[in-house]
């Protein structure tokens, strides 16, 4: 290789390093600034949660808040619990596990904004009912998992639950 072939093939990988450099960048800014959004995000909905048992007992109905908040009524039953002490704490449990899993006890309360003394009784009643699996993987610890019998007891109480909604 010549001299100037080599000086050629050193610019190129400036050139490339360069190239690189700005799109790395760029990426991390996008998601940084995605972070924040999801944070906001995770604040609304939180903000929902607090206001809802009010506003259901004001006779707002769950479609009504789904449509204004442009939160689909799922993830509207699935917040209910947080701040309702009246909420279903085991159709929440179900639910957390059912679309955040793999997810631990711990964080599982926390998501809820419960105890862990509330959760862990419930996690192990599910656990015995055959409702969750935990650790369906060696080395996953203490992960639960929905089983195939807790997806077919969450799916009779979302069918139930749609229908006493849409009877309203």
């Amino acid at each position: 290789m010549t001299r100037s072939e080599r000086m050629a093939e050193i610019r190129r990988e400036k050139g490339k390093a360069l190239v690189r450099a700005v799109h790395l960048t760029e990426l991390q800014a996008a998601g940084a600034a995605r972070a924040v959004a999801l944070s906001e995000s995770e604040q609304q909905l939180d903000r929902i949660a607090r206001i809802m048992p009010n506003a259901l007992n004001a006779g707002i109905s769950l479609a009504e808040i789904a449509r204004n908040t442009g939160v689909s009524r799922q993830t509207l039953y699935e917040l209910k619990p947080r701040y309702d002490p009246s909420g279903e704490i085991d159709l929440a449990v179900l639910q957390m596990i059912a679309t955040r899993q793999p997810i631990t006890a711990r964080e599982l309360a926390q998501q809820l904004n419960r105890s862990a003394r509330t959760v862990k009784p419930l996690v192990e009643r599910f656990i015995e009912g055959g409702f969750v699996d935990l650790a369906a993987a060696p080395g996953d610890g203490d992960d639960l998992y929905l089983s195939d019998t807790g997806s077919s007891l969450l799916a009779e109480w979302w069918n139930r639950r749609v229908a006493e909604e849409e009877s309203r």
